[in-house]
């Protein structure tokens, strides 16, 4: 299994309409077909004007499947005019090395209480 963090940079004033086109478009959904296990939606208390996409991959091929999939160039087309600029994504993966499972964490006990301070909206989560 690995994660994928992504950070967004909307347009200026359009954090809301971002946010809205992730849900309505169910851009994170798409990935459900690909080997997405879970993805959420975050908006970082640090710098509010920025959009972060958590999400679990099955593998990095899984993962590399969709960020090849005809379907995601046509989601991010669709987003593009919400983003300050084209190379207003930036995104790495990490490779898990340890996993709690299913036992309930405070992430303020593990990461402290700067992570986020607004609510975290998951979008898709198609469990393991």
């Amino acid at each position: 299994m690995i994660s994928a963090f992504l950070a967004l940079r909307p347009a200026e004033g359009r954090l809301h309409d971002l946010v809205e086109y992730y849900r309505s478009a169910r851009v994170i959904e798409g990935g459900l077909a690909y080997g997405l296990i879970r993805g959420e939606l975050v908006l970082p208390r640090e710098n509010p004007t920025d959009v972060g996409v958590v999400s679990r991959w099955e593998s990095q091929e899984s993962y590399g499947g969709w960020l090849a999939a005809p379907e995601r160039e046509r989601l991010l087309a669709g987003m593009t005019p919400l983003l300050a600029a084209r190379d207003a994504i930036r995104g790495w993966t990490s490779e898990i090395a340890a996993d709690l499972g299913d036992r309930p964490v405070d992430v303020t006990e593990l990461y402290g209480s700067r992570i986020v301070d607004r609510p975290i909206v998951v979008v898709a989560d198609h469990g393991v």
